[in-house]
């Protein structure tokens, strides 16, 4: 194993690591929402006084669970792949188009990350808020831009690390 080979494999341990966190964070945050709309739907429907927040929380929440979930599922292969046409390639073209997909994804990770970042940083300096809650929302865009910086990283690292057999199998496919 060289140099190389060996900081990949601790970047990939840091990255299942942190991923995990985010898959945990996530999991709080499902239990957030239904937490949030089981008092609401008690609220309106038992005392008839609803909350007003509920559904700017939980929209907000819903985005950040998406994103928190994004690169656990990167990262450990739980995704869903359509591989109707580079089904129909032989193994040496199914590594290239694979790692051409991963390169697309990458690029478009990385450019929205930069975007996110960006929006998040004028957020901050407008001081723009949400309508109901008056919750500053650059937090919200920063914790979405970087759970994007982290997918990126581990498409990357897929890129790098992944095995040729890795790419051609197609059994985890749905």
């Amino acid at each position: 194993m060289n140099s190389l080979d060996r900081i990949a494999l601790k970047a990939e341990r840091v990255l299942f690591f942190i991923s995990r966190l985010l898959l945990y964070l996530a999991i709080g945050v499902i239990s957030a929402i239904v937490i949030i709309i089981s008092c609401s739907v008690f609220m309106r429907y038992v005392l008839l006084r609803p909350l007003v927040f509920t559904e700017e929380i939980v929209g907000l929440l819903s985005v950040l669970l998406i994103f928190l979930s994004l690169p656990y599922v990167a990262i450990s292969g739980k995704n869903i792949e359509v591989n109707l046409l580079i089904d129909r390639f032989r193994p040496g073209a199914r590594v290239v188009l694979r790692r051409i997909g991963l390169a697309l994804g990458l690029c478009f990770t990385v450019g929205f990350t930069i975007v996110v970042f960006s929006y998040a940083d004028e957020t901050y300096r407008i001081g723009a808020r949400s309508d109901i809650l008056n919750m500053v929302l650059f937090p919200w865009m920063g914790a979405v831009a970087v759970c994007m910086a982290i997918l990126s990283a581990v498409l990357l690292l897929r890129i790098v690390r992944e095995s040729p057999e890795q790419a051609v199998a197609t059994d985890s496919a749905i």
